[in-house]
């Protein structure tokens, strides 16, 4: 017999939130990926409710440190998938939806990282000359056509063929996002 099944429902929440905040903690102490947390941080600070230039100045300096060497990071991010960690989670707000209504949905962890990702190449610019093959690709597609189009623009004449190209796209949203 399964050991977890022998607790009671309200045990085995406690044992699972026990579990999930040792994780967590443990999660926080490891070293990270400094150019990844730079990139997060300044997502969140441009869309944040409060202007708060100076603390925007500083992130957007703290990835501008970062050069050309943040670009294989930012790729990562561009490509981001769903971690074993998120497919776990999944399962774990499944059971927890089931009893507690939670909810867990790992696209909008992506995205996040995804829209970090694009801030970070806006404020690299030429830097990020790099990106220029992934973003092209991106900005034929017209749900992401003008989130695209900012950090296109940011690496600078080399993106100009792209813009050209896409103000003849049958795509309204890809045409709207060339024109931005």
């Amino acid at each position: 017999m399964n050991p977890f099944q022998r607790l009671s429902p309200n045990q085995q929440f406690r044992l699972v939130l026990l579990v999930f905040c040792g994780a967590a903690v443990c999660l926080s102490l490891l070293p990270g990926d400094s150019i990844r947390k730079s990139a997060l941080e300044l997502y969140d600070l441009e869309n944040s409710d409060d202007d708060n230039e100076a603390a925007t100045e500083r992130a957007e300096a703290k990835v501008r440190g970062h050069g050309a060497k943040a670009v294989p990071v930012l790729v990562g991010m561009l490509h981001a998938e769903p971690t074993e960690w998120d497919k776990l989670r999944v399962k774990v707000t499944k059971w927890g939806n089931d009893h507690l209504r939670w909810r867990y949905d790992p696209e909008e962890r992506l995205d996040r990282e995804r829209h970090a990702a694009m801030s970070a190449i806006r404020v690299l610019g030429t830097n990020a000359i790099a990106t220029l093959p992934i973003l092209e690709k991106l900005v034929w597609e017209p749900e992401r056509s003008e989130n695209v189009s900012g950090p296109l623009a940011a690496l600078g004449k080399p993106a100009l063929p792209i813009f050209v190209a896409g103000l003849t796209n049958s795509a309204e949203q890809v045409r709207r996002g060339a024109v931005v």
